[in-house]
Protein backbone atom coordinates (compact mmCIF):
# COMPACT_ATOMS: atom_id res chain seq x y z
CA UNK A 1 0.00 0.00 0.00
CA UNK A 2 1.25 3.68 -1.29
CA UNK A 3 2.18 5.82 2.26
CA UNK A 4 1.42 8.90 3.09
CA UNK A 5 4.47 10.13 2.03
CA UNK A 6 4.57 8.80 -1.55
CA UNK A 7 0.83 10.41 -1.84
CA UNK A 8 2.08 13.78 -1.02
CA UNK A 9 4.99 13.33 -3.22
CA UNK A 10 2.83 12.34 -6.33
CA UNK A 11 0.58 15.13 -5.45
CA UNK A 12 2.89 17.84 -5.35
CA UNK A 13 4.82 16.39 -8.79
CA UNK A 14 0.97 16.48 -10.03
CA UNK A 15 0.94 20.15 -9.14
CA UNK A 16 4.69 21.77 -9.42
CA UNK A 17 5.86 19.57 -12.19
CA UNK A 18 2.55 18.87 -14.48
CA UNK A 19 1.24 22.64 -13.79
CA UNK A 20 -2.19 20.76 -12.72
CA UNK A 21 -4.52 22.42 -9.50
CA UNK A 22 -4.47 20.05 -6.64
CA UNK A 23 -7.67 18.51 -7.47
CA UNK A 24 -9.53 16.02 -5.22
CA UNK A 25 -9.39 14.07 -8.24
CA UNK A 26 -5.52 12.82 -6.86
CA UNK A 27 -7.18 11.48 -3.59
CA UNK A 28 -9.43 8.89 -5.31
CA UNK A 29 -8.57 5.46 -5.28
CA UNK A 30 -7.18 4.84 -8.83
CA UNK A 31 -4.31 7.16 -8.71
CA UNK A 32 -2.04 5.80 -6.59
CA UNK A 33 1.34 7.57 -6.58
CA UNK A 34 2.61 5.65 -9.77
CA UNK A 35 -1.14 6.57 -12.03
CA UNK A 36 -0.56 10.21 -10.43
CA UNK A 37 3.00 10.58 -12.18
CA UNK A 38 2.29 8.20 -15.03
CA UNK A 39 -1.14 10.38 -15.73
CA UNK A 40 0.92 13.98 -15.47
CA UNK A 41 3.64 12.33 -17.55
CA UNK A 42 1.35 11.48 -20.25
CA UNK A 43 -0.26 14.71 -20.25
CA UNK A 44 2.49 16.59 -20.53
CA UNK A 45 4.02 14.45 -23.49
CA UNK A 46 0.61 14.68 -25.46
CA UNK A 47 0.25 18.14 -25.08
CA UNK A 48 2.97 19.35 -25.76
CA UNK A 49 4.70 17.05 -28.51
CA UNK A 50 4.22 18.44 -32.23
CA UNK A 51 1.97 16.45 -33.98
CA UNK A 52 2.09 16.66 -38.01
CA UNK A 53 -1.66 17.19 -38.91
CA UNK A 54 -3.16 18.36 -35.66
CA UNK A 55 -2.23 21.45 -33.86
CA UNK A 56 -1.67 21.94 -29.69
CA UNK A 57 -5.00 23.93 -29.40
CA UNK A 58 -6.92 21.93 -31.89
CA UNK A 59 -5.99 18.78 -29.14
CA UNK A 60 -8.46 20.50 -26.80
CA UNK A 61 -11.21 20.61 -29.36
CA UNK A 62 -10.79 15.97 -29.52
CA UNK A 63 -10.03 16.26 -25.73
CA UNK A 64 -13.71 18.22 -25.30
CA UNK A 65 -15.61 16.40 -28.21
CA UNK A 66 -14.46 13.00 -26.28
CA UNK A 67 -15.12 14.50 -23.03
CA UNK A 68 -18.53 15.34 -23.58
CA UNK A 69 -19.52 11.84 -24.76
CA UNK A 70 -17.92 10.43 -21.68
CA UNK A 71 -20.08 12.81 -19.56
CA UNK A 72 -16.89 13.86 -17.36
CA UNK A 73 -17.71 17.87 -16.99
CA UNK A 74 -14.48 18.04 -14.63
CA UNK A 75 -13.05 17.13 -18.18
CA UNK A 76 -14.39 19.47 -19.70
CA UNK A 77 -14.02 22.33 -17.70
CA UNK A 78 -10.54 21.90 -18.38
CA UNK A 79 -11.00 21.68 -22.34
CA UNK A 80 -13.28 24.17 -22.85
CA UNK A 81 -11.03 26.77 -21.50
CA UNK A 82 -8.24 25.26 -23.92
CA UNK A 83 -10.77 25.76 -26.63
CA UNK A 84 -11.59 29.28 -25.71
CA UNK A 85 -8.23 30.28 -26.51
CA UNK A 86 -8.97 29.87 -30.36
CA UNK A 87 -12.19 29.26 -30.56
CA UNK A 88 -15.71 31.30 -30.00
CA UNK A 89 -17.71 31.20 -27.24
CA UNK A 90 -20.62 30.02 -29.31
CA UNK A 91 -18.48 26.98 -30.91
CA UNK A 92 -17.29 26.37 -27.37
CA UNK A 93 -21.13 25.32 -25.79
CA UNK A 94 -21.21 23.77 -29.23
CA UNK A 95 -18.92 21.25 -28.63
CA UNK A 96 -19.11 20.73 -24.97
CA UNK A 97 -22.91 20.36 -25.73
CA UNK A 98 -22.01 17.43 -27.77
CA UNK A 99 -22.84 19.07 -30.77
CA UNK A 100 -20.42 20.53 -33.52
CA UNK A 101 -18.98 24.30 -34.07
CA UNK A 102 -20.47 26.43 -37.00
CA UNK A 103 -18.14 28.99 -36.99
CA UNK A 104 -15.01 27.72 -37.51
CA UNK A 105 -14.89 25.20 -40.38
CA UNK A 106 -11.63 23.52 -39.39
CA UNK A 107 -12.88 22.85 -36.23
CA UNK A 108 -15.58 21.45 -36.95
CA UNK A 109 -13.99 18.85 -39.59
CA UNK A 110 -12.06 17.74 -36.41
CA UNK A 111 -14.77 17.74 -34.21
CA UNK A 112 -16.82 15.15 -36.76
CA UNK A 113 -13.69 13.44 -37.07
CA UNK A 114 -13.34 12.35 -33.56
CA UNK A 115 -16.98 11.82 -33.17
CA UNK A 116 -16.50 8.99 -35.86
CA UNK A 117 -13.73 7.71 -33.88
CA UNK A 118 -15.12 7.30 -30.68
CA UNK A 119 -19.01 5.94 -32.23
CA UNK A 120 -17.69 3.28 -34.11
CA UNK A 121 -14.31 2.54 -31.58
CA UNK A 122 -11.95 3.56 -34.65
CA UNK A 123 -13.47 1.84 -37.54
CA UNK A 124 -15.21 3.86 -40.30
CA UNK A 125 -17.36 2.60 -42.93
CA UNK A 126 -16.34 3.31 -46.60
CA UNK A 127 -18.76 5.99 -46.59
CA UNK A 128 -17.41 7.73 -43.16
CA UNK A 129 -13.97 7.40 -44.72
CA UNK A 130 -15.24 8.97 -47.98
CA UNK A 131 -16.80 11.93 -46.11
CA UNK A 132 -13.71 12.58 -44.28
CA UNK A 133 -11.65 12.45 -47.33
CA UNK A 134 -14.08 14.84 -48.52
CA UNK A 135 -13.31 17.30 -45.94
CA UNK A 136 -9.50 17.04 -46.44
CA UNK A 137 -8.97 14.12 -43.63
CA UNK A 138 -6.66 12.23 -44.96
CA UNK A 139 -5.41 8.32 -43.45
CA UNK A 140 -2.55 10.11 -41.42
CA UNK A 141 -4.64 12.71 -40.66
CA UNK A 142 -7.18 10.62 -39.08
CA UNK A 143 -4.69 8.45 -37.66
CA UNK A 144 -3.49 11.26 -35.16
CA UNK A 145 -6.99 12.19 -34.70
CA UNK A 146 -7.98 8.94 -33.70
CA UNK A 147 -5.25 8.64 -31.19
CA UNK A 148 -5.53 12.04 -29.06
CA UNK A 149 -9.03 10.32 -28.87
CA UNK A 150 -7.79 6.95 -27.81
CA UNK A 151 -5.69 8.42 -25.03
CA UNK A 152 -7.68 10.90 -23.71
CA UNK A 153 -10.58 8.23 -23.71
CA UNK A 154 -8.62 6.45 -21.27
CA UNK A 155 -7.37 9.72 -18.97
CA UNK A 156 -11.37 10.34 -18.37
CA UNK A 157 -12.69 6.59 -17.55
CA UNK A 158 -9.99 6.97 -14.77
CA UNK A 159 -11.62 10.08 -13.79
CA UNK A 160 -14.87 9.32 -13.57
CA UNK A 161 -14.82 5.20 -12.89
CA UNK A 162 -15.30 6.05 -8.91
CA UNK A 163 -17.95 9.14 -9.38
CA UNK A 164 -21.73 7.69 -8.69
CA UNK A 165 -22.32 5.67 -11.20
CA UNK A 166 -25.69 6.50 -10.98
CA UNK A 167 -25.57 10.31 -11.87
CA UNK A 168 -22.70 9.19 -15.07
CA UNK A 169 -25.21 7.17 -16.62
CA UNK A 170 -28.15 9.32 -15.68
CA UNK A 171 -26.91 11.89 -17.98
CA UNK A 172 -25.48 8.84 -20.73
CA UNK A 173 -28.75 8.56 -22.82
CA UNK A 174 -28.72 12.32 -23.50
CA UNK A 175 -25.21 12.76 -24.88
CA UNK A 176 -25.58 9.96 -27.17
CA UNK A 177 -28.67 11.08 -28.50
CA UNK A 178 -26.50 14.37 -28.81
CA UNK A 179 -23.91 12.26 -30.35
CA UNK A 180 -25.94 10.09 -32.68
CA UNK A 181 -28.02 13.40 -33.89
CA UNK A 182 -24.72 14.81 -34.80
CA UNK A 183 -23.55 12.17 -36.55
CA UNK A 184 -26.52 11.48 -38.58
CA UNK A 185 -27.51 15.13 -39.77
CA UNK A 186 -23.87 15.29 -41.33
CA UNK A 187 -24.21 16.63 -44.97
CA UNK A 188 -24.70 13.42 -47.16
CA UNK A 189 -22.70 13.64 -50.44
CA UNK A 190 -22.92 10.92 -52.06
CA UNK A 191 -26.99 10.21 -52.62
CA UNK A 192 -28.56 13.59 -50.57
CA UNK A 193 -31.30 11.10 -49.34
CA UNK A 194 -33.42 12.17 -46.30
CA UNK A 195 -34.57 10.68 -43.45
CA UNK A 196 -38.46 11.04 -42.93
CA UNK A 197 -37.68 13.82 -40.59
CA UNK A 198 -35.37 15.66 -42.82
CA UNK A 199 -32.08 14.75 -41.99
CA UNK A 200 -29.62 13.89 -44.80
CA UNK A 201 -29.25 10.08 -44.50
CA UNK A 202 -25.18 9.37 -44.47
CA UNK A 203 -25.99 5.81 -45.58
CA UNK A 204 -27.84 6.67 -48.65
CA UNK A 205 -30.51 3.19 -49.38
CA UNK A 206 -28.64 1.35 -46.18
CA UNK A 207 -29.06 2.76 -42.74
CA UNK A 208 -26.37 2.25 -40.35
CA UNK A 209 -27.40 -1.32 -39.12
CA UNK A 210 -25.61 -2.79 -41.64
CA UNK A 211 -22.67 -3.63 -40.12
CA UNK A 212 -22.07 -6.13 -37.46
CA UNK A 213 -23.03 -4.19 -34.14
CA UNK A 214 -24.49 -1.05 -35.68
CA UNK A 215 -28.13 -0.02 -34.24
CA UNK A 216 -30.51 0.79 -37.32
CA UNK A 217 -31.58 4.08 -37.27
CA UNK A 218 -35.33 5.01 -35.99
CA UNK A 219 -37.27 7.36 -38.51
CA UNK A 220 -36.18 10.27 -36.49
CA UNK A 221 -32.43 9.48 -36.97
CA UNK A 222 -31.46 7.68 -33.55
CA UNK A 223 -30.53 4.42 -33.25
CA UNK A 224 -32.52 1.48 -32.09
Amino acid sequence: MPTEEQKADALKYATETGGFPPLALWSMPQFTPAMVKLFTDKEKLVNSYPMTYITNPEKEIIYAVVSAANNCEMCLSFHAMGMGQTLSPEDCKLIVDGGLPTQNERARTIAIAAKYAICHKGLLLEREAAHLASMGVSKEMYGEILFLCGQIHASTCVAIKFRGASRIMASAPSTRRQLDRALDSLVDFHTGQQHAHGLPDPAGSRCRGDAPGRRALRDDGLRE
